[in-house]
């Protein structure tokens, strides 16, 4: 499930490609839609944030940005300055009607009922910590074999 793309065959040394396969500095294309510069700040801090709530959680990227993995399974990421988070479609439309989260739609896809993105400040995780943990809780849960 994690994209491991290197830009070293367009040129680029492996001193400009990052941990996450991101270009310093660069915007390069996915499917022909620009790729964001993702806030590697935010994800380090969001990432020091969520393994307070669970230390089994590891780091990876997912179509470029950077992503907390649970298992095989991505709960939350980093795309561009915002926070993609996964959570119960019940969950994710509660925070939609109220106000607090938007639908995540990376590089302008569908709407995706289990994941909305909120805009928070690297110094005000802790205000979504309930949001998180219910991720986490999410994808935990046994997955549906039907």
């Amino acid at each position: 499930m994690a994209n491991t793309h290197s830009m070293r065959g367009a040129g680029c040394s492996s001193a400009d490609v990052d941990r996450w396969g991101t270009v310093s500095g660069v915007e390069e294309s996915v499917d022909g839609m620009p790729r964001l510069l993702h806030d590697r700040a935010l994800f380090q801090a969001l990432f020091t944030h969520v393994r307070t709530l669970d230390d089994a959680i590891r780091e990876g990227t997912v179509f470029g940005y950077p992503a907390i993995f649970i298992d095989d399974r991505v709960a939350c990421c980093v795309y561009g300055s915002g926070i993609g988070i996964r959570l119960p479609a019940g969950f994710a439309q509660l925070m939609v009607d109220r106000g607090r989260a938007f639908y995540f739609q990376p590089y302008g896809r569908s709407l995706m009922r289990e994941w909305v993105e909120m805009r928070v400040p690297r110094d005000r995780l802790d205000e979504i910590t309930h949001v998180l943990s219910e991720s986490i809780r999410f994808m935990r849960a046994p997955r549906d074999s039907t």
